[in-house]
């Protein structure tokens, strides 16, 4: 699509804020789960579902919300994931128990998952191949610096504040870069049928599958936990898996998939998932563990945990760019 360079670099600037916004928020809410747990009284494996919830809901909802955005606006899509996400966060921001931060966090997660799904897709969009890489390599950077960023300013906030002003600060901010879209990406009004159309033809089949597969594979580690449930624990692991794996099954049969068979059927892709599993999976347990251990074991501030936890984002950050010219000039799969 032809249009201005100026405000394509708008457009950049606001698909970049807002992935900012909810890296920020991702990484900040990590460090927070301490405190909330003692501000409501509630247990470390309970909090701990304040941040499981939000993965949860973003791993099931992302791919939907991708493929939706490719058949009906990545714009639109993408707008009203900002907005689900400010909705969300006032929700957490202003909740008197437990429950509702657990619903507000998945609303929150519902909008991430609409943004994350489609703001790459926006840049391929409407920049041309010789700017693309690029522009997506702004947008890596802006989640980057918030992933970084997020365990100082949460810190911040709650060592002065308190850890409320983590969701309420999405709020306002959220809300001009609402605005910024809205006068900056253009909007095409899909039609009824049209949306009926991508409603009735959707998978549901594989999406229910694997939306069971990824409860049951997270809520496992409850009876896990438990020194005489494991045998129980381990069941309901294997069943998560087990619907999960069905899922890509059907979902590669399915009359119209969510992910296209071809990347299934490519072994460089799949290799580069599973690898940035592991990786996840363990930066996952490092992330919602050690801020209950500097916190409440080590007797550090919030402020001072999260510059602790600072490092291996900054690490990796100052890493990404060596490894990346590295894959350019020598043999990657080595690497």
């Amino acid at each position: 699509m032809t249009m201005p360079r100026a405000q394509r670099i708008k457009i950049l600037i606001v698909l970049g804020m807002m992935s900012l916004l909810t890296a920020l928020s991702g990484s900040s809410t990590n460090l927070a789960m301490p405190k909330i747990s003692a501000d409501l009284m509630i247990s470390s494996s309970a909090a701990t579902w304040i941040v499981s919830i939000g993965l949860i809901t973003t791993s099931v909802l992302l791919v939907m919300f991708g493929h939706i955005g490719d058949l009906v606006s990545k714009n639109l899509v993408f707008l009203i994931g900002e907005m689900v996400f400010i909705v969300g966060s006032f929700l957490t921001e202003i909740a008197p128990t437990y429950l509702t931060i657990l619903a507000g966090r998945v609303i929150q997660a519902v909008g991430s998952a609409m943004i994350m799904a489609n703001s790459m897709g926006i840049v391929s969009q409407y920049f041309p191949d010789a700017n693309r890489a690029e522009a997506l390599a702004v947008i890596s950077m802006f989640v980057s610096f918030g992933s970084i960023s997020g365990p100082a300013f949460g810190g911040i906030l709650i060592t002065w504040a308190s850890w409320r002003w983590i969701y309420l600060f999405n709020v306002p901010v959220g809300l001009l870069i609402v605005f910024a879209g809205m006068r900056l990406l253009p909007l095409r009004r899909p039609a009824t049928g049209e949306i009926k159309q991508v409603w009735g033809n959707a998978n549901w089949t594989g999406q229910n599958l694997f939306t069971g597969g990824m409860i049951l594979t997270f809520a496992s580690g409850y009876w896990l936990q438990q020194p005489t449930q494991h045998l129980l624990g381990f069941l309901i692991l294997a069943g998560g898996a087990i619907l999960t794996l069905l899922s890509f099954i059907q979902d590669q049969r399915a009359k119209s998939p969510w992910i296209a068979p071809a990347l299934m059927h490519n072994p460089d892709y799949l290799i580069s998932v599973s690898v940035l599993l592991i990786v996840m999976l363990v930066n996952s347990v490092s992330n919602i563990l050690l801020p209950f251990y500097l916190q409440s074991y080590g007797g550090i501030s919030a402020f001072e945990s999260g510059l602790l936890m600072m490092l291996q984002s900054v690490v990796m950050l100052m890493i990404t760019p060596f490894a990346g010219w590295l894959a350019d000039h020598w043999n990657r799969y080595y690497l």
